[in-house]
C-alpha cells in the first residue's frame, strides 16, 4: 500500500506541473469522491492510511464516508469554487490535517486527494515535483465535513492547546 500512496501521489504531481488551472480542469473530470476522519497523529498503526504529502507523514484513516451523487456535486462545487479563487501560498503552521478528500475519476482511479485543515484554513495541492500549502476555507463546505466527520471534541482541545489558544 505504501508504494501505492507515493506512485497515485507522484501521478497527481505531474498536475502540479501544469498549475492549479490543470488541477481545476481534472476535477471537471471526477465523477465520485470519498471524505475521511483522519488522525490528527503521524500513523502509528496498521490502519488504512492518507498520505499527507507536504509533510511526508501517513495519516491513518479513522472512517470514511462515499459522497452522494449530489453531495459530491456540491463538494467538487466548493471545491472548483476555493481553487478559482487568486491567493497566495500559506504556510502550514500546526496544520492539523483531521478531514481528508479524494476524487476518483470514471474508472476509479484518484485524480486528486488532500487534506484540510479548517484551523490553519489550508490544504495541499500539487507543485512542479512537489506540493505546496494553499489556503482554502469554505464555510458551507466545513459545516459539511462537519455533519459528515464531526472532530472529536478533545481532538479539538488538543490542537488548541498545542497552539496556545
Amino acid at each position: 500500500m505504501w508504494n501505492l500512496r507515493y506512485w497515485i501521489w507522484s501521478s497527481l504531481l505531474l498536475i502540479g506541473a501544469y498549475g492549479e488551472s490543470a488541477l481545476l480542469e481534472t476535477l471537471e473530470t471526477a465523477t465520485r469522491g470519498e471524505i475521511y476522519l483522519l488522525s490528527h497523529k503521524p500513523l502509528d498503526g496498521d490502519g488504512e492510511r492518507f498520505l499527507v504529502a507536504p509533510m511526508k507523514e501517513e495519516r491513518e484513516i479513522l472512517e470514511g464516508v462515499p459522497l452522494t451523487e449530489e453531495d459530491f456535486e456540491f463538494v467538487r462545487g466548493a471545491f472548483l469554487e476555493e481553487l478559482a479563487k487568486e491567493t497566495e501560498s500559506v504556510g502550514m503552521y500546526k496544520h492539523m490535517p483531521i478531514h481528508a478528500i479524494r476524487f476518483y475519476d470514471a474508472n476509479g482511479a484518484v485524480v486528486y486527494e488532500t487534506s484540510i485543515c479548517w484551523m490553519c484554513r489550508n490544504i495541499y495541492v500539487p507543485e512542479e515535483g512537489t506540493a505546496r500549502w494553499r489556503e482554502f476555507y469554505h464555510r458551507e463546505l466545513k459545516k459539511f465535513f462537519m455533519r459528515q466527520l464531526p472532530i472529536p471534541p478533545e481532538v479539538i482541545m488538543e490542537f488548541r492547546a498545542k497552539m496556545g489558544m
